[in-house]
């Protein structure tokens, strides 16, 4: 309903936008129009009022030079008839540079006399009349004057006729120049009054204009205008109502999110940031855990206090285009002013603006620091076990595979020392033994055959049990002896490469389990390679012991093997090998493809303690 009654007014209020609008400008025009015809009468009127001011002072001075061609007439008899003197002189002289100043300015115009530069063509035609008896005048007084200075009384009796005989011609030519500056006066008077009442009649059609296309709309407008406020004060009456209502409401909703606020606040850590992750706000339980006051977290980076070099996990999901606006849950290891670490449980949610804009997040944690300490307890306590068991079980091992050489060396013994004997003696008797029989002869050779072998067979079965080459002349005789019988009994050619540079025996069980694991790495390359060769190199470094079995044979998948051996659908070789190398502490790796070989690489680490105290 909020959003129906925002449209509705958004639409009302650009409607009315428009339509005073357009009463503004046509305001605007019908005021503009009556300045203009108003300011356009107030310049025509000064314009012509002007022009009355110029014209009364353009008769005034044409009838003054009435006046001052009678007061040089009368100069003149003066200065002839009575001989005035000087004054009469200086008399004559200034009224007849006045009189010839005006009658210039009054024909061709002069702004010190505020007289027009243009006349009208009568009465330029009345100069054009007067100009003769002007001149005349003009030459007689001119001449007058000169006469005065050279005391020549004929010039002063010619010049004196020459104005007065030519002085009632220019009074009279004057005279009419008087009257028809006057008619064109009262012309330009007539002209003023048509303008004033054709600018009366512009100013009264505009206000008619007015009345008909401004003031009626508006004043429809305003009526409407105001019936419409009437409607809408019982409208927002009852909005009134509405508002109240719903401002109760969210009063109770302030005060329910203010108690939210107030439990989140007081039972975890809460936390705002920006969209980037600059800390905004903070309680007093994440300034308490981190050992900042609020001051210094302001526009710190979340998560920064971490000591490792790499920014906190939540700047991947917090940058992420798509993942930003999701709800991020997860475990973080931090540390305090102080350097003392906590963990927390964090969660962090986006908080969207009603635009749809991310602008902040809300994270909320929880002190699990004591839960990981004990986990880590645990885990501790878990891996001593772990570590307890694998010792016990190394233990174990190394008692039953101690145990089956010693039975091995027995066996071994028994059989070199009991039954090898009596071999030998049966052969020593076999070789006395002489007859003279071909039959018996024949009999007898295959006996000595049979014997032969049976003793070589035995001597393998003492070697495989415990090689006294091992126990005589150490790691690399034994491995060079094991691969001798090995291609005996084999169709695969074995190489044997032995680059051991050191000068000391290693210890028994070391030797005896680096021979047992070249031995079962050897009779599997035999039994299931299927290859073309077989290669054993023992060599050393520095750092290391290196026993290297590799075959081209058919390879096998590690991860299928190991999945046999637990559910005990395959032999023992490589559980054999790989308990023979942990216990002496050797790294064991196996690397085998289908189709392209296998490789077994045991490194053992060269320490004091892998040799032999006693040898030497």
């Amino acid at each position: 309903m909020k959003n129906v009654l925002k449209n509705k007014f958004v639409f009302s209020e650009r409607s009315d936008r428009r339509t005073f609008r357009y009463f503004n400008i046509m305001y605007a025009i019908a005021l503009t129009a009556v300045a203009m015809v108003t300011v356009s009468s107030y310049v025509l009127v000064q314009r012509i009022i002007f022009q009355q001011k110029n014209d009364s002072n353009v008769v005034n001075v044409a009838g003054r030079q009435r006046m001052l061609s009678q007061k040089i007439s009368k100069a003149a008899l003066k200065i002839i008839d009575y001989n005035t003197g000087k004054a009469n002189v200086e008399e004559l002289s200034a009224s007849f540079k006045i009189w010839v100043q005006y009658h210039e300015g009054l024909r061709f115009g002069d702004v010190t006399l505020d007289i027009p530069t243009s006349n009208s063509r009568a009465v330029e035609q009345m100069f054009d009349e007067l100009n003769p008896s002007y001149q005349k005048m003009k030459n007689g007084v001119e001449g007058l004057l000169e006469g005065i200075e050279q005391n020549d009384m004929s010039k002063l009796t010619i010049n004196k006729s020459l104005i007065l005989d030519n002085e009632a011609t220019f009074l009279k030519a004057m005279d009419k120049i008087v009257f028809q500056y006057a008619e064109e006066a009262k012309a330009k008077l007539e002209e003023l009054k048509q303008l004033e009442t054709i600018l009366l009649s512009i100013v009264i059609f505009t206000l008619f204009l007015e009345v008909i296309f401004i003031f009626n709309p508006v004043g429809r407008k305003i009526k409407t205008v105001i019936s419409d406020l009437v409607e809408s004060e019982s409208k927002a009456q009852a909005l009134a109502e509405e508002l109240k209502n719903a401002n109760v409401s969210l009063m109770r909703s302030n005060k329910d999110n203010r108690d939210i606020n107030f439990a989140l606040n007081e039972a975890t850590i809460l936390i705002k940031t920006d969209r980037d992750g600059k800390i905004t706000f903070a309680n007093q339980k994440y300034c308490a855990i981190t050992r900042y006051s609020l001051d210094q977290l302001l526009g710190k980076m979340l998560f920064e206090n971490n000591l490792g070099a790499e920014e906190s996990i939540v700047y991947e999901h917090i940058r992420h285009p798509e993942r930003c606006r999701q709800v991020w849950q997860g475990e973080i290891y931090d540390h305090a002013k102080d350097y003392t670490f906590f963990w927390l449980d964090v969660t962090i949610i986006p908080i969207v603006s009603i635009e749809g804009q991310l602008y902040q997040y809300l994270v909320i944690c929880s002190d699990i620091t004591k839960r990981k300490e004990t986990e880590l307890e645990l885990q501790k306590m878990n891996e001593a076990k772990l570590l307890k068991q694998q010792y016990e079980q190394k233990i174990r091992s190394t008692s039953i595979i101690t145990g089956q050489e010693r039975e091995r060396k027995r066996m071994s013994q028994e059989i070199h020392d009991g039954i090898g004997q009596m071999l030998t003696a049966l052969k020593f008797g076999l070789e006395s033994f002489v007859s003279e029989e071909e039959k018996e002869k024949k009999r007898l050779a295959d006996l000595k055959s049979l014997l032969q072998t049976t003793i070589k067979e035995v001597r393998r079965i003492s070697s495989d049990l415990l090689p006294t080459v091992l126990q005589d002349y150490g790691l690399s005789s034994a491995l060079k002896e094991l691969v001798t019988i090995s291609q005996n009994a084999s169709a695969i050619p074995i190489v044997f490469s032995d680059k051991l540079m050191i000068d000391k025996r290693l210890n028994k069980n070391i030797e005896i389990s680096l021979y047992r694991i070249c031995q079962e790495s050897i009779n599997n390359a035999i039994k299931y390679s299927q290859g073309s060769k077989i290669k054993v190199k023992l060599t050393n470094d520095v750092e290391f012991i290196n026993l290297i079995i590799e075959d081209d044979g058919n390879g096998f998948d590690l991860s299928e093997i190991e999945k046999l051996n637990r559910t005990r659908e395959s032999g023992n070789g490589l559980n054999n090998i790989r308990e023979r190398a942990d216990l002496i502490n050797a790294k064991l790796y196996i690397n085998s493809t289908p189709s392209k070989g296998t490789t077994i690489f045991v490194e053992l680490a060269l320490e004091e303690d892998i040799f032999d105290q006693n040898y030497g």
